[in-house]
């Protein structure tokens, strides 16, 4: 809950499979990911998504979710030695995901998105992180790249990588042309039927 100590023996499972891929595999590439803010940090007070599909995320907390993301990160470093190449802050968030239990995700507009960008670029820095960040993480290709329109030059400047999933889309040539533009990796973060 809000303002209660971390609990890093939390999710012993999934950690257990991490630091087993980790030991096994040198060349593994690390992304830490986050579907939602944690449930305090909602205005639904449920991680799988807003009343209606509305946003979740609580405007006065974008700061605190970023300090939450950027500490996780550090600590799984500092504790576990995983060095997580890149931190991608939201999944899918042009999605109205509805507060129905099925999935855990946030809808998130696209100036929120630049602020969260922002506002986790700000704690990487602050915190002396060599992570680098993720975006905008879209459900299909045309999306991530109507958003990357949107953000332009300044807030694409905040990021290393342009993520996307490939569940629909055609603007294959054009998200490539983006990420060569801006000197961004471009990254298949989860794939689709595409």
């Amino acid at each position: 809950s809000s303002g209660a100590p971390y609990d890093w023996t939390r999710d012993a499972s999934q950690r257990r499979f991490l630091l087993a891929l980790k030991a096994k595999r040198t060349d593994c590439i690390f992304e830490a990911v986050s579907y939602s803010p944690p449930y305090w940090m909602t205005n639904s007070g449920c991680t799988a998504g807003g009343v209606g599909g509305a946003e979740n995320i609580k405007t006065t907390h974008y700061t605190a979710y970023a300090d939450y993301l950027t500490e996780v990160v550090k600590n799984y470093n500092t504790l576990y030695g995983v060095q997580f190449r890149t931190l991608e802050p939201l999944n899918e968030p042009e999605v109205a995901w509805p507060a129905n239990g099925q999935q855990e995700g946030t809808y998130v507009n696209w100036d929120h998105q630049i602020s969260l960008i922002n506002a986790c670029k700000s704690q990487i820095t602050s915190k002396g992180l060599s992570v680098q960040l993720a975006a905008n993480d879209a459900n299909s290709i045309d999306a991530c790249v109507s958003a990357l329109n949107y953000f332009g030059p300044t807030n694409i400047a905040n990021f290393s990588q342009i993520n996307t999933h490939s569940y629909g889309g055609t603007q294959r040539q054009q998200l490539y042309s983006i990420a060569k533009q801006y000197g961004k990796r471009l990254w298949q973060s989860e794939s689709g039927p595409l």
